[in-house]
C-alpha cells in the first residue's frame, strides 16, 4: 500500500509540476522587461546573450530548440516553448520520484502527516 500511495502522490506532484511549467512558460513570455536576444548571429553571438542575461540561452536554442519572438524575447507562441516547460515542471518529480523510491514510506509517513497538519485529510493516507 505504501508503493501505491507513493505513486499517487509522485503523479500528483508531477501534474502539479506541469501547471508550474505552465506558469513559468507565461511569466517567462510576458512578464520580462529586457529582451534575452540581444544579438543574433553564431556561437558568440549566443554565448554573449547567456552572458549578458543569465540565461543558458545556448543550450535552450541549440539543443531543445526554443524560439524567440523578433524582438529577443521568449515566444509566447511557440508550442515548442511551451511543451518544453510543461515537460520539465512534469518530469523532474517523477525523476526525483524514481530516485527516492528506496525512502518511499518515509516520504509517505511525512506528507500525510504534513498534509494531516494543514487540515486535509486525503484518502490516500
Amino acid at each position: 500500500m505504501i508503493g501505491f500511495t507513493y505513486i499517487m502522490f509522485v503523479l500528483i506532484a508531477a501534474m502539479i509540476g506541469t501547471g508550474i511549467g505552465y506558469a513559468g512558460h507565461f511569466a517567462r513570455s510576458n512578464l520580462r522587461s529586457t529582451p534575452e536576444q540581444i544579438f543574433e548571429g553564431g556561437i558568440i553571438a549566443d554565448l554573449a546573450n547567456d552572458a549578458l542575461t543569465h540565461h543558458d540561452t545556448y543550450f535552450e536554442k541549440h539543443v531543445i530548440g526554443a524560439k524567440w519572438d523578433d524582438n529577443g524575447f521568449w515566444d509566447a507562441d511557440s508550442n515548442r516553448n511551451l511543451v518544453y516547460y510543461m515537460i520539465s515542471g512534469f518530469a523532474t518529480p517523477i525523476l526525483i520520484g524514481i530516485i527516492c523510491w528506496p525512502e518511499r514510506a518515509t516520504f509517505v509517513t511525512l506528507t500525510c502527516k504534513g498534509l494531516l497538519q494543514i487540515g486535509l485529510h486525503p484518502p490516500l493516507c
